[in-house]
């Protein structure tokens, strides 16, 4: 079994605290850890499929009820824009510009959602979060973003 990596650091179990390996070979390898909970992921060196018109499509929206079903735990109110990617951008209408609105009181916050096989620049990053629990960064006279798990935003949120 070998040790799963991030960056330089191997990565833990978020329930039992213990070291995660990755069981097996190829596509067919799984992270598993003392918890024995097992979660099926691609490994490292196996080739990524590109996903069909539709299965992007499906994919995206998969992240937007993602998004809401998560925010609506956190006591916002929170609902997907119907035809954001389709009619947004062809038009030009600012009320189609958004994936998802989340609203809480006189707080409206607009959500775009992106799921991608890798992203770049995302590895980097977790370079410089070097294990912290979120990173803060800006441009110089850019301004400040955050970069965080989302189990992080949860205790954030739930702190209130």
């Amino acid at each position: 079994m070998r040790p799963v990596m991030e960056g330089e650091f191997q990565v833990t179990c978020d329930r039992c605290g213990a070291r995660v390996f990755w069981e097996g070979k190829g596509k067919k390898a799984v992270q598993v850890c003392d918890c024995e909970r097992a979660v099926t992921f691609v490994s490292p060196g196996a080739k990524k499929s590109r996903c069909s018109k539709k299965g992007a499509k499906a994919k995206g929206d998969g992240g937007e009820r993602e998004l809401v079903k998560q925010a609506e735990s956190w006591g916002w109110a929170a609902y997907r824009t119907a035809g954001s990617g389709a009619h947004g951008t062809k038009n030009n209408e600012a009320a189609f510009a958004t994936d998802v609105r989340l609203k809480r009181g006189d707080v409206t916050i607009r959500a775009e959602c992106k799921r991608y096989a890798s992203i770049p620049g995302v590895k980097s990053l977790e370079k410089l979060r070097a294990g912290s629990d979120l990173l803060w960064f800006r441009e110089d006279r850019g301004e400040a973003m955050v970069m965080m798990p989302v189990s992080v935003l949860a205790l954030m949120l739930e702190a209130e």
